[in-house]
């Protein structure tokens, strides 16, 4: 490995800040910790620079490498900014102004000089959410930076390996996903680096905003959600489960865990395209399954909570379809259930569900209840549902 190090292009990135340019906005840079930001605003100063911007009007602040030196107020930050402005136009890029508290004063400060072109980065949705969204409401764009494209991430690995078969790539790319340091490091150390940058992120960005929140129940959050990708979930599930392994907690208290990760980018949540009306407001808007109660087309038309059927028996696992189509959820062994709708009855009993019509469907539930057979001209020849897998 060469001791310079290897700047991935970025290109949709750079395009996006070098389209801002000299327009009267903060251009705003966030995305998870690690993930290139800092690389993102070198590579626009190069864009610059080779677009024939002197290289003296480019005032690059970078909190974390500055160290003791760095500005601790907002005051100290943008006097060490003015003081290395040294032409009518400059373009001022400051790298996680987070660690200064306040810094939304000294990026304010710095945006209402007619000679400055603010650039800004940083690792969590707080940087949007602090004072800065209030001050500056309409005044900034942002531009949220993923981990590399395979594109991206195919390119840094031909910079620095001999890698030629793309298939080999992909899976790589797939495996161990496309942080741009772990691309350049071999297989087998992938995993401790991405468990630091983890570790940095839960202690930095999700323990200091958040202390309240258990790390233990939100690592075993995190592992099910990692081994749930795409799929959709309910948040009392989540709860229950946690709580059957010991750790009690509440669907409000997964929700705001949940809140937690999206905040720094661990994870994002992935609406329905179609949803709309009152589906969008449901969990604040979160993919969860519905809620398994037998409902009559009176309630779903009202939009009322469906009522459970007389004695207000137990429905969960089977499902019972009646011909309008909609799927409900039928008792364990044992239980019996009949609800009407539209002059058809369907009797939900056991693990299996028919449907019939007037007297045929009466007969054949007597019949079941009796512990009786179900006569062959009994039963609707729909087909017969049955519940798990």
């Amino acid at each position: 490995m060469t001791n310079q190090p290897i700047i991935v292009p970025r290109p949709q990135a750079t395009e996006w800040l070098l389209r801002w340019k000299d327009r009267d906005v903060i251009k705003v840079v966030t995305g998870l910790r690690r993930c290139g930001k800092s690389t993102a605003l070198k590579l626009a100063q190069r864009a610059l620079v080779e677009s024939g911007v002197n290289e003296r009007s480019i005032v690059s602040v970078d909190l974390e490498r500055l160290g003791f030196a760095a500005p601790t107020t907002p005051q100290e930050l943008y006097d060490y900014v003015v003081a290395r402005i040294s032409s009518p136009s400059c373009y001022v890029f400051i790298d996680e102004p987070q660690r200064v508290k306040g810094f939304e004063r000294a990026v304010d400060a710095l945006y209402a000089r007619e000679d400055c072109d603010v650039y800004v980065t940083g690792s969590n949705s707080d940087l949007l959410s602090s004072e800065l969204a209030t001050l500056l409401t309409g005044r900034y764009v942002e531009f949220r930076l993923l981990p590399l494209s395979f594109a991206e991430y195919r390119g840094a690995r031909a910079a620095f390996t001999d890698d030629a078969d793309d298939t080999e790539l992909l899976n790589r790319y797939l495996s161990l996903g496309g942080m741009p340091y772990a691309s350049l490091l071999p297989a087998e150390d992938v995993s401790e680096y991405l468990d630091g940058v983890l570790n940095t992120v839960l202690v930095k960005d999700v323990a200091t905003r958040h202390p309240r929140i258990s790390m233990p129940v939100l690592r075993a959050l995190l592992a099910f959600l990692a081994d749930n990708v795409g799929n959709r979930f309910s948040l009392k599930t989540v709860a229950d489960t946690l709580t059957a392994n010991g750790s009690k907690v509440s669907p409000t208290t997964v929700s705001e865990y949940l809140n937690a990760l999206m905040e720094c980018y661990l994870i994002f949540k992935a609406d329905p395209y179609d949803a709309k009306g009152r589906r969008l407001l449901q969990q604040g808007g979160q993919v969860l399954p519905r809620r398994p109660w037998l409902q009559t087309p009176a309630a779903r038309t009202r939009g009322q909570r469906p009522r459970a059927s007389r004695g207000k028996r137990r429905v969960s696992r089977a499902a019972a379809a009646l011909s309008l189509g909609a799927r409900r959820a039928c008792g364990r062994s044992g239980d019996r259930l009949r609800c009407r709708a539209r002059g058809q009855t369907a009797l939900l009993s056991g693990r299996a569900v028919r449907t019939g019509r007037g007297d045929a469907a009466s007969r054949a539930a007597s019949a079941r209840a009796a512990g009786g057979r179900l006569p062959q001209d009994a039963a609707h020849p729909g087909p017969l549902r049955r519940d798990g897998p």
